[in-house]
Parts: C-alpha cells; sequence; structure tokens
C-alpha cells in the first residue's frame, strides 16, 4: 500500500489495517510517514504524500530521534480524520495512522532493496 494511494481513495481504506513505506519524521513534532526525504519543506506535496502518525506511544523520544528520516514499514489503522486525535503540529492534513501506541512492533527499519 503507498501513501498516495491511501490520500487519493481514503474511502476504500477507512478503518482497515494498512502497511506503508516510506521516510519516518520521527520527532518531537511533526510525526509522520513520507514518500521522500525532506519532503516536509515541500508543503504542495505534504497533503498526498504524506500520513500523520497518531498514538504513537514512545515515538515521540528517543526512539523517535534514532528512527527519523529512515526508510520504515509502518504498520497502523488507516484514518481519514485523525482530528478527533486532538490539535495535529503535522502538516499532512488530516489522514493517518494509528500505531495503538505500539512504535517498536509497528514500525520496522527495512532497506530499498527489500521491496
Amino acid at each position: 500500500m503507498s501513501i498516495i494511494e491511501l490520500n487519493e481513495h481514503p474511502q476504500n481504506y477507512a478503518g482497515q489495517q494498512v502497511t506503508v513505506p516510506g521516510y519516518l519524521l520521527g520527532g518531537p513534532e511533526p510525526i509522520a510517514v513520507v514518500t521522500e526525504p525532506g519532503i516536509e519543506y515541500k508543503y504542495e506535496k505534504l497533503a498526498s504524500e504524506c500520513l500523520s502518525i497518531v498514538n504513537f506511544g514512545e515515538l515521540d523520544g528517543e526512539l523517535g530521534t534514532e528512527l527519523d528520516g529512515k526508510f520504515v514499514e509502518v504498520t497502523g489503522i488507516f484514518y481519514r480524520g485523525t482530528d478527533s486525535y486532538g490539535i495535529s503540529f503535522t502538516s499532512c492534513g488530516l489522514t493517518g495512522l494509528d500505531i495503538g501506541g505500539d512504535p517498536i512492533n509497528n514500525i520496522r527499519v527495512v532497506s530499498k532493496g527489500d521491496k
């Protein structure tokens, strides 16, 4: 599943568990997965090529710093609207993945050669 596909057709995946590849923006804010490194500076692409990570548990600390910028696979429940999680400091728009507060088991570092 790709970030772009989820954002183009959110109604098809809402509430489903999905796994997406991308580069982690590990915080402290925003915490998200994006299609390419440095995309946080390309605001025109954020709505389609970025997913917020919500209910992220310990990812806003040392683990987030360790994983920041790494190519990962993130598994979580896809939400069309993450506004129910409260104020978001990410510029991804409203779509996101709820990883159930468990980044250790729901974020896996991969090499691009594994795909």
